[in-house]
């Protein structure tokens, strides 16, 4: 398990969340295909085993792999969260397995992303069209938003074993708000406002939540706090 997250996590620029059935699935995943020709894309295991028929042919890599949890911890976690909240089991493990490796989620559709929304913290807009000199850099900027915001939010994940509660949101809160900051070229257009990408912090949700809090600090802390990351998740649509 461990080696083959070795493998992986140098090579890795995303974690995709897809509905093949949907009518515009073909077509996107082509298009993420095309500019990720050189890199890895990662798919949960629980996406391809949905819908394996649709993946067959796709994992060998350039772009598409799938994934696995590095620690067992971090597999009990999202059956945790899955089974106590209202969360949908492939947007938690998205959100986990985009900690893990330390990339952002990239949500192919609309309608997936909306349904991210109950791990979304906060959002960017776009005012501007994205052509693909624009994707390129904003996927780059998503992915050091992560990397960013990795060491800072993990270690500061710690806080729920030890019952430091106060002004644990409000904290996580401020960085991405101070984040958000990066993406002012998407600011300066004339277009009709729509989404770019969301922060998706598990910690915030668990912390919200005694039952699940609860169980979840009865897991190893070094090893939880590395899926408990805020990451960035971008619409493609």
């Amino acid at each position: 398990m461990f080696s083959d997250y070795v493998a992986l996590v140098k090579n890795l620029r995303g974690v995709v969340l897809v509905r093949p059935q949907a009518p515009e699935a073909e077509q996107l995943v082509q298009w993420l295909g095309q500019r990720f020709r050189y890199r890895n894309v990662g798919v949960p295991p629980s996406v391809v085993d949905k819908s394996p028929a649709f993946f067959e042919s796709r994992l060998g890599g350039n772009p598409f792999v799938k994934l696995a949890y590095p620690l067992e911890s971090l597999m009990k976690v999202a059956e945790c969260v899955g089974r106590l909240s209202n969360l949908q089991p492939e947007m938690v493990e998205a959100t986990i397995l985009a900690s893990a490796y330390a990339s952002p989620v990239i949500c192919l559709g609309s309608s997936l992303y909306g349904e991210l929304q109950g791990l979304s913290i906060d959002e960017v807009q776009t005012k501007v069209e994205l052509g693909d000199r624009e994707w390129r850099l904003h996927l780059r900027i998503a992915d050091y938003s992560v990397l960013d915001l990795y060491r800072w939010s993990t270690e500061q994940a710690r806080h729920l074993w030890r019952g430091e509660l106060n002004g644990f949101a409000e904290a996580r809160r401020e960085r991405i708000h101070r984040d958000k900051r990066r993406y002012w070229r998407l600011q300066r257009g004339d277009s009709a406002p729509k989404p770019f990408l969301c922060y998706l912090d598990l910690a915030q949700t668990i912390a919200l939540d005694p039952a699940l809090l609860e169980r979840i600090v009865s897991l190893p802390e070094a090893e939880v706090c590395a899926g408990l990351a805020i990451v960035t998740a971008v619409v493609v649509a």
